[in-house]
């Protein structure tokens, strides 16, 4: 990416924060540690519609919106993205009062990212305090030791998740939040391990805010830093160093009876260095991503809304060997998507939402080997045609959206995506 560009990134992470003019994100937002699987690499690949189909199976903007007034729940999206691959998101989370301001927590998720798939379960306990304030103390407790991370967290409500289940009538909208965490990892690991230790411990900082304005809007905000880290072997063999840092803004301007206005721009930046004396490699990764979504949502009859958005897709990826083998390879692939549809009401528990996406896809691949420089260029067109149905149980208080999707080029079957979501 160049400077211009990151500068771009960084202009509109430091705007959300001060506007406060945003809306929820489509994926899961909660504290992104440093795991130590960054060291292994992405064990998976990405094709020409890896991304259209991950946004196809998306959590529906006003459904997060929803979410993030409950605040607990399950939600679980997915469908399949290759022959032999399945994309799926889930997460967990859930507080039980234990005696006046004490309670416990259980949090789970399953996401993926550019490094690769993981799980994250997080059990702890807390205490509510002053006005909706609450701290919370949680552990990712793992069979090893030294992988376990410690995770505080402060958290403001307007309106707390346990009051809310009392009152399952409100607004969904009324609901504000902000919390902090701090996220200590592995601060257990070089007690513990007899061949590796970390010269500079590796620490997460994470904010996220979730505010209305006016009558109609709502801004959320978020950032996820984690700090320079330093992984060695003992015999000085393998050396390993990491950092990271994202955040975004959403908008939302409206309501679902008129006209909606949606947006949200996202943008990480990083890198991470694997020099091995055994291998005798040096290499560095610098990895660049921003995601950029506008999208309308205007009444048309009575029970029927159409819908029209754009999105904008860039992840650049660089590797650099030059100590042993001067070598650099980088892969910039850009994605421009037009996506337009109806959500149609059959019926009190039955909503029709079928959509059309289009994804015009540039990738620039360069290899900058002194004896033999290669670079290629291609350009793909590709479309997805969905047919969500979602079914709502207002006993149990729960989603399922079945998806059956068709696309283009190449077998006309897309997969089938599944959503689930139950508030507790």
């Amino acid at each position: 990416m160049s400077r211009s560009t990151f500068l771009y990134v960084s202009f509109w992470l430091i705007l959300a924060v001060s506007v406060r003019e945003a809306y929820a994100q489509y994926q899961i937002i909660e504290p992104d540690p440093y795991r130590g699987n960054e060291r292994v690499g992405r064990l998976f690949s990405y094709d020409e519609q890896s991304f259209i189909d991950r946004f196809t199976y998306r959590f529906d903007p006003e459904d997060v919106t929803s979410w993030n007034h409950w605040g607990e729940g399950l939600r679980v999206t997915g469908g399949s993205v290759s022959r032999d691959e399945m994309y799926l998101i889930a997460q967990f989370k859930e507080r039980w009062l234990v005696n006046g301001s004490l309670f416990a927590t259980f949090r789970y998720q399953k996401d993926e990212d550019f490094d690769s798939r993981y799980n994250r379960e997080l059990f702890g306990a807390g205490v509510m305090f002053g006005n909706g304030w609450s701290l919370t103390l949680m552990s990712d407790l793992q069979p090893e030791k030294r992988d376990t991370d410690i995770q505080l967290e402060l958290q403001w409500e307007s309106a707390p998740e346990l009051e809310l289940r009392s009152n399952r009538n409100s607004e969904f909208n009324q609901r504000e939040f902000f919390r902090f965490a701090v996220v200590f990892v592995d601060p257990f690991y070089n007690e513990k391990s007899d061949e590796f230790f970390y010269e500079e411990r590796p620490y997460t900082l994470f904010g996220e805010g979730y505010f209305r304005f006016l009558d109609k809007g709502s801004l959320h905000v978020w950032m996820n830093w984690n700090t320079d880290t330093e992984f060695r072997s003992r015999d000085e063999d393998f050396h390993f160093s990491y950092a990271q840092q994202e955040g975004g803004m959403t908008l939302m301007y409206g309501h679902p009876s008129d006209l909606t206005f949606l947006s949200s721009i996202k943008g990480q930046t990083g890198s991470r260095r694997w020099q091995d004396a055994l291998q005798r490699s040096n290499q560095k990764l610098s990895r660049e991503n921003l995601v950029a979504d506008l999208e309308f949502r205007a009444r048309i009859t009575p029970a029927s809304r159409a819908w029209f958005g754009i999105r904008y897709f860039l992840l650049e990826e660089e590797v650099s060997e030059s100590e042993f083998s001067p070598i650099d390879e980088s892969d910039e692939r850009t994605e421009n998507y037009l996506h337009f549809g109806i959500l149609y009401t059959v019926s009190d528990s039955i909503m029709f939402r079928p959509g059309v996406y289009l994804n015009f896809l540039q990738q620039n691949q360069k290899t900058e080997d002194l004896l033999n420089p290669v670079s290629s260029s291609r350009s793909v067109d590709t479309g997805r045609i969905t047919f969500p149905l979602q079914i709502w149980f207002p006993r149990y208080h729960s989603t399922l959206t079945i998806n059956p999707t068709l696309e283009w080029p190449g077998h006309p079957f897309g997969g089938l995506g599944i959503q689930v979501r139950v508030q507790l």
